[in-house]
């Protein structure tokens, strides 16, 4: 999956040619090391033949330093003025272990603010920056405790990453697509090559060849039978696409594959550089609510729908549910949880809950900086004590009512645990009775 990440960049002209500000260190340094960052867009170098990337020399002095050291001074950021960071200004770096040429960098949570190319343009700059060093070799970039796909949370090394554009001698050009895999639950990636005309023509090619279907028996098309694309056109970054009405009339009857019936035409749209998100019509018009999802706006790129390929035995398949826009239900989003050493399965689901980053009407009920302070499993029973941050929920009695749900829902969804027992200390909510454990209703969640 990584591969598809990293790709897109020398699509825009965002080439990694590191091409420096300054070619050769000054004699009189130490240790002089190469720290890259961005082009300032507005210079005249910015998408030419030096590309999006640039190096400044440092000298790290005399000293040996280690690796929590230089990335700190690397993240005070560029001294040129030629030259920008990719990193939000708030980030820093809460840790860096080093084993057998890895090296696991653990980010403050500023750097889930970077979404698309930034991301990767950022995590480029990190691992070119770092591999420098002969006693490593590779980089696992995360933030802050939240479990994390894509770009953060894999292994990247030099070769992960397109180094120049091929583009003017290659007259292929090779598209990402995404399908439901058999289980309707995550989308898994083909690739399509075809003779390259113009990057004008490519979003219209994707959407036909989804609608065309996967090549890959353990694959599927979600998309509403009968469904034609009227038009397509792309405009600073927002990608307009005019389906039939049979993408409205047709649509599946769950929110799980209506989800997935969304995201393989955001996410493969997406693929593309000059796509930053997607608004859909039918017909010519909004198509309004589509299960949970609200299609009158524009939708960004969902990772969380895309199924890791990384190890089985570091992720978990489970489920969290949340409330998406104004419905009064909770809908399934599966997730690929990224386990961490030493807590139990339920600690690993609660905390991915907690940390949920509301994205495309997906809403997080619990409020931020509710912590848990004990988690425990009695037989099917599992006991929860959160701290009373999250009691402030209690303003907005459908706030707590969802927030509640959203916990007992989300941990009667693991094997073997049938029912949730939420506690609050110093803290209680009036509008709901928490005295009994809780089971999951139907009638809270949306099919």
């Amino acid at each position: 999956m990584k591969k598809r990440l990293f790709a897109l960049i020398c699509a825009v002209v965002l080439l990694f040619t590191a091409c420096a500000v300054v070619k050769e260190p000054q004699e009189n340094m130490e240790q002089p090391v190469r720290f890259y960052y961005c082009f300032d867009r507005n210079d005249e170098t910015y998408g030419g033949e030096t590309g999006a990337m640039g190096w400044e020399w440092r000298d790290l002095g005399p000293d040996r330093l280690t690796a929590l050291e230089i990335l700190r001074q690397y993240l005070q950021g560029p001294k040129s003025q030629k030259l920008t960071t990719p990193h939000p200004p708030e980030l820093t770096v809460e840790g860096a272990l080093l084993e057998d040429g890895l090296l696991t960098v653990n980010l403050s949570e500023e750097a889930l603010e970077l979404t698309g190319v930034q991301r990767t343009l950022a995590a480029a700059c990190l691992v070119y920056t770092m591999t420098q060093f002969s006693d490593i070799t590779a980089l696992r970039l995360t933030a802050g405790e939240t479990p994390l796909t894509g770009v953060w949370g894999e292994t990247l090394e030099l070769s992960d990453f397109l180094t120049a554009d091929d583009t003017a001698t290659s007259d292929q050009a090779t598209v990402r697509l995404y399908f439901s895999d058999l289980q309707g639950r995550y989308l898994q990636e083909e690739t399509r090559s075809r003779s390259s005309s113009g990057e004008e023509e490519l979003p219209e090619y994707i959407l036909q060849q989804l609608l065309a279907g996967p090549e890959s028996e353990n694959a599927r098309n979600v998309l509403p039978e009968g469904t034609k694309l009227l038009g397509v056109q792309t405009e600073e970054g927002v990608c307009t696409v005019n389906f039939s009405v049979e993408f409205l009339r047709n649509r599946p009857k769950t929110h799980r594959l209506s989800r997935l019936a969304v995201f393989a035409v955001v996410n493969s749209l997406t693929e593309l550089p000059q796509v930053e998100c997607v608004r859909f019509l039918c017909e010519g018009e909004s198509p309004g609510q589509y299960k949970a999802l609200d299609l009158s706006q524009p939708l960004y790129r969902e990772e969380l729908a895309l199924r890791t390929e990384s190890r089985e035995e570091d992720y978990s398949d489970v489920t969290l549910y949340l409330p998406c826009g104004q419905q009064p239900l909770l809908v399934a989003v599966p997730l690929m949880l990224r386990r961490t050493g030493g807590n139990s399965l339920e600690a690993d689901v609660l905390q991915a809950l907690l940390t949920f980053e509301p994205a495309n009407g997906y809403e997080n009920p619990i409020p931020e900086g509710t912590r848990v302070l004990e988690l425990t499993r009695e037989g099917s029973l599992c006991r929860v004590c959160f701290d009373s941050t999250f009691a402030e929920c209690e303003e907005d009695p459908a706030q707590a009512r969802q927030a509640v749900r959203s916990v007992a829902a989300t941990l009667c969804g693991l094997d073997g645990i049938s029912q949730v027992q939420i506690s609050i200390r110093d803290g209680k909510l009036t509008t709901i009775n928490l005295s009994q454990p809780l089971s999951p209703d139907k009638a809270w969640i949306m099919e």
